[in-house]
């Protein structure tokens, strides 16, 4: 699953190829096949990942699962404290640990672009350290267990905050898709 972004390439550039040679000619509108492949690869691998109703459960519970890696996710709600940021003691860091009576976890806030995560590291991640929380988001494994983040909210004053990553990644997938597809649509028949 995780190559598949990378398969769609190769059999983009495939047909893109097997078009050329049977046409004799390259249509201009073809070197868009291995980008429309791989996007399209890219979107199948996002709907998978984040996929799931968000069900309450314990750290220690999810530590415990095997059967978990970072395109196979358990959707997960837990409540517990922001204890600190990730990597502690810098200014900009905008990822979590939240600890539940059982144990702690890495919570990682993704947003759709470096500069959004940056900004909200540097003016609000601090202040919900401390915080009572209840998180939503996908237990992954990589390299290490964490939790990404879809949004929590803020215990007692009822404030939710969204990373909103998986919506703009779906939307981005989606536009270079089908801008890909416009421009091969566009210049087709035109001489290569």
């Amino acid at each position: 699953l995780v190559s598949l972004p990378w398969v769609g390439g190769l059999i983009g550039i495939g047909i893109a190829a097997m078009t050329a040679v049977s046409q004799h000619a390259i249509n201009p509108g073809e070197i868009f096949m291995p980008l429309l492949g791989f996007s399209a690869g890219r979107l199948f691998v996002m709907m998978f990942s984040y996929l799931g109703e968000f069900k309450p459960n314990k750290v220690i519970r999810l530590l415990g699962e095997v059967e978990v890696s970072h395109v196979n996710p358990i959707p997960a709600a837990l409540e517990g404290t922001f204890t600190g940021r990730i990597p502690p003691g810098i200014a900009w860091a905008s990822d979590f640990i939240i600890q539940d009576d059982s144990c702690f976890l890495a919570c990682m806030f993704r947003r759709p672009l470096g500069i959004m995560k940056l900004w909200f590291g540097l003016t609000s991640a601090e202040r919900y350290v401390g915080a009572k929380v209840r998180v939503y988001g996908w237990y992954r494994r990589f390299n290490a267990p964490y939790l990404e983040i879809h949004h929590f909210e803020v215990m007692g004053t009822g404030e939710k905050v969204y990373s909103n990553y998986f919506p703009w990644a779906i939307a981005g997938n989606l536009l270079i898709t089908a801008l890909c597809a416009a421009a091969m649509l566009a210049l087709r028949g035109l001489p290569g």
